[in-house]
């Protein structure tokens, strides 16, 4: 098991940093600082420890990645291998290509998933045969990653975003207990309001050597995070 650094205060809760030899899940609502998170871990990995795959089911925003990457975007362009796909097919794809390369190719230290649940979200047609077929994908998905976890000490992270349960009046991420069940590293992103203050939390909510409900404060700067 290898601890991968965020190179951020993210990593007081984390003891370190994020885990290798596991999925990490990150879930919170749109614009919470998910993809931010997924960028910095990105950056430090390919300037600590060798190539990243990042996945993305949505546009990455060139400006984000730009300011956040800074001058590694230069010297380490060719360390990140990125696909954008936009359907569940295609992330499949995109997946097991990755599973490929982190078999073959030591060098991979990390795959990153930003949006796995997103292309799924808008597939929620009310059509049983079709919500049946997407959770039969996603599984298949979430079992290749947890492949690539155990390969080497790969790094693996997914984000999702959540929908809100009236019963337990709480926002849950999306893909319900497949995702929670697969990951073994849950920790959700909020965004939160006292007073004028507003900020960021980072809360770990499951792992097996972390203390659940350990949290920080973030506020999201021009080149990634900070504190609160």
């Amino acid at each position: 098991m290898i601890k991968y650094s965020t190179e951020t205060i993210l990593d007081i809760p984390l003891k370190g940093g994020f885990e290798s030899n596991i999925i990490n899940h990150i879930y919170g609502v749109g614009g919470s600082g998910k993809t931010n998170i997924a960028l910095l871990l990105m950056k430090s990995i390919v300037k600590n420890y060798g190539k990243v795959i990042f996945i993305s089911t949505e546009q990455i925003s060139p400006k984000r990645y730009g300011e956040i990457m800074g001058p590694l975007h230069e010297t380490h362009g060719r360390d990140i291998l990125v696909s954008e796909p936009r359907t569940p097919d295609a992330l499949t794809g995109s997946i097991d290509n990755a599973l490929r390369l982190a078999k073959d190719n030591d060098s991979i230290k990390g795959v990153i998933v930003d949006g796995i649940t997103t292309i799924y979200r808008f597939m929620n047609t009310g059509d049983n045969e079709l919500r049946h077929e997407n959770i039969s994908i996603l599984a298949k998905q979430m079992l290749n990653l947890r492949e690539i976890s155990h390969v080497r000490d790969t790094f693996v992270l997914i984000t999702s975003q959540v929908y809100y349960d009236p019963v337990k009046k709480d926002n849950l991420p999306l893909g319900g207990t497949l995702l929670s069940k697969v990951s073994k590293g849950i920790y959700s992103v909020e965004k939160r309001c006292e007073g004028v203050r507003q900020f960021r939390r980072f809360t770990v909510v499951k792992h097996k050597s972390l203390e659940t409900g350990s949290y920080i404060d973030f506020i999201i700067t021009d080149s990634g995070i900070d504190n609160a």
